[in-house]
């Protein structure tokens, strides 16, 4: 598990780390998530990897604070069988209270292919986690699914531009101009914006 920080623009203060799956193999190297994520999603091992993934980020939010960090935030990124799995909601709760941490030191992304799959259970999920104080991400915004209708819908705090439009936006004026619409669009709803990559 990697933590790769996020920084503040206007402050370049760190905001928060996102957790991420690393894999160092023995003979191949580093291992890309893009090629190792894909077929655990599709397997029975990412519930389990993904819950371990989870308890793993208490432990270091926990690390964090005895050390002096006591505002930061972990992203963790939740698979879509995951966050339809019904102990989701039981196994967060108990890992609050085992680690006596804030749900606020927490915030869970899920991709837009995730959240539109079934509408308003992802909804009733968010919801039951947001009364916890998880906060909500959308991340890999703009590659396919983006739709204000779900986006108005939806109890989503943060909005992840995703990093194909950002590595792109200064030789290609479409990748600027979505970017810039999409922060101008994101500020006027409330949210926050976290440009990836």
């Amino acid at each position: 598990l990697s933590l790769q920080p996020q920084l503040e623009a206007k402050t370049n203060k760190l905001y928060g780390f996102e957790a991420l799956l690393r894999w160092q193999h023995p003979e191949r190297g580093m291992v890309s998530p893009e090629d190792f994520i894909p077929i655990l999603e599709n397997s029975e091992h990412m519930i389990e990897l993904g819950y371990w993934v989870i308890r793993r980020c208490f432990e270091l939010c926990q690390e964090f604070i005895e050390h002096g960090l006591s505002d930061v935030r972990i992203a963790i990124n939740l698979s879509a069988g995951q966050f339809t799995d019904t102990h989701l909601v039981e196994y967060l709760q108990a890992l609050l209270n085992e680690f006596s941490l804030d749900a606020n030191h927490f915030e869970l992304e899920l991709t837009e292919q995730t959240l539109v799959k079934n509408i308003d259970s992802a909804i009733d999920m968010m919801d039951k986690l947001k009364v916890i104080g998880f906060s909500f991400a959308i991340d890999d915004f703009g590659t396919g699914y983006s739709s204000l209708a779900y986006l108005k819908k939806m109890p989503v705090d943060v909005i992840k531009i995703d990093k194909s439009f950002v590595f792109g936006m200064l030789e290609n004026r479409a990748d600027y101009q979505i970017i810039m619409s999409t922060i101008a669009m994101v500020k006027n709803l409330g949210l926050h914006v976290i440009a990836e990559g």
